[in-house]
């Protein structure tokens, strides 16, 4: 509980669901996505605890995941984008011609 309630005042970035608008076209994946959800909810009934629990520990996990991934994803761009600068400038160095 201790963990939860640190993880609830720190700056691990969790995804929002605000910004989902239900009300525009969606991919039909997304459709088949959640009907598939609902149906395996409603197949677990007796098990429905446990099956909201994981998708919360999912969730909770998932946000310390990815906030722990973060500086990896970030070194890794930024060696990316200096060997695209380096790339670019020895393709843009002049050439000296052989006669």
């Amino acid at each position: 509980m201790v963990g939860l309630a640190y993880l609830m005042v720190s700056k691990v970035p969790y995804v929002g669901f605000k910004s989902l608008n239900l009300a525009d076209r969606q991919p039909f994946e997304i459709l088949v996505a959640i009907v598939v959800v609902i149906t395996l909810l409603f197949m677990v009934k007796e098990h429905l605890l446990l099956v909201g629990a994981s998708f919360i520990w999912l969730y909770v996990l998932g946000g310390v995941f990815f906030a722990l991934m973060r500086p990896i994803r970030r070194r890794r761009y930024r060696a990316y984008r200096q060997a695209m600068r380096a790339r670019l400038r020895t393709s843009e160095a002049p050439r000296e011609h052989e006669s």
